[in-house]
């Protein structure tokens, strides 16, 4: 799944067959690249970040929508709400698909931090990628420098580019 999927199925699913692939063809981790993509909401605050999260309910409502990608969210439990936004997608009930997305899905979906926590984010979350997206504003001269400021810090993370538990 391009860009739709958890932590979790990352972690349990993708990363782990990635591996497997690996060890057969007697290749390493140094030998790939992987992005360290999925659903993320970054800001200033928490309260900017609670913001941003309603976003998310649009496009995890269709994605959720597709069969394809109901294996993630098989991996919560969650195959019910994937069939039932499925239903209504077939119906053209866009606005009702968005509307039905829990805030424990949600939750499940988007990973978050604010700015100043990204370092933290990157070592504990992106331990594996060998690079990452980040969306910030950068209008004005101030949040130019903002951003300058954050990618200074975000750069200086040391990763070992292994999944943690898969070395």
């Amino acid at each position: 799944p391009h860009g739709f999927m958890t932590d979790k199925y990352m972690r349990e699913v993708l990363l782990p067959n990635v591996k497997v692939g690996l060890d057969r063809a007697g290749r390493s981790w140094g030998d790939i690249e992987i992005t360290g993509g999925g659903f993320t909401v970054f800001g200033e605050s928490e309260e900017e970040i609670e913001t941003k999260l309603d976003g998310l309910r649009r496009p995890i409502s269709f994605y959720g929508s597709t069969r394809s990608y109901h294996e993630v969210f098989a991996v919560h439990g969650w195959r019910s709400l994937g069939e039932e936004l499925h239903a209504l997608s077939v119906r053209g009930q866009w606005e009702e698909m968005a509307r039905i997305i829990p805030e424990d899905v949600l939750r499940g979906f988007a990973q978050t931090s604010t700015y100043d926590g990204l370092p933290d984010f990157v070592r504990q979350k992106r331990e594996y990628a060998s690079r990452m997206g980040l969306g910030m504003p950068a209008r004005t001269e101030p949040e130019r420098a903002r951003l300058s400021e954050v990618l200074e810090q975000v750069q200086a993370v040391e990763t070992p580019g292994i999944p943690a538990g898969l070395e």
